[in-house]
């Protein structure tokens, strides 16, 4: 009715008005259709992890300044290795991710940094196959002039 009759007209100002308006508007309503497509299948596809929110309604903590560091414990945030292979196969920062993944976090384990074998890296196993993510990591440091 009277809204896709609007819809149209919408479509129709971003033509240039000539006599093959009604080609341009069915390209435009196509292409919306497409992008519509595209973006519910993405949905689908990152439906198996979850997004940390940009706001949270959390306060930060004050933290023991002996402690170098403070990452949450929070596993409400993940990903899987492969989602994020699979979403940029191409991405040269994503190849070998999950090997690379696991070597490292062996080295950092055993201290172990050259020669590591296949075994090794079969050592490392992540918990139910995910990655944590989280909006802040806190670092305490100490300035030279000891502010």
């Amino acid at each position: 009715g009277e809204l896709e009759h609007r819809r149209v007209k919408r479509f129709y100002a971003r033509t240039n008005r000539t006599f093959k308006f009604v080609r341009q508007v069915t390209a435009l309503e196509r292409r919306k259709r497409i992008i519509e497509s595209a973006k519910l299948h993405q949905q689908k596809l990152s439906s198996t992890s979850r997004v940390a929110s940009k706001h949270s309604d959390h306060p930060l903590t004050v933290i023991s300044p002996k402690l170098h560091y403070k990452i949450s414990e929070d596993t409400s945030v993940w990903t899987k290795p492969y989602i994020l292979m699979n979403e940029n196969p191409r991405d040269p920062a994503v190849q070998d991710f999950y090997l690379k993944l696991r070597e490292h976090l062996y080295s950092r384990l055993s201290g172990k940094t050259e020669n590591i074998t296949i075994e090794d890296r079969d050592l490392i196993k992540l918990n139910h196959d995910r990655i944590y993510s989280h909006k802040v990591l806190r670092i305490n440091y100490t300035t030279y002039d000891m502010r």
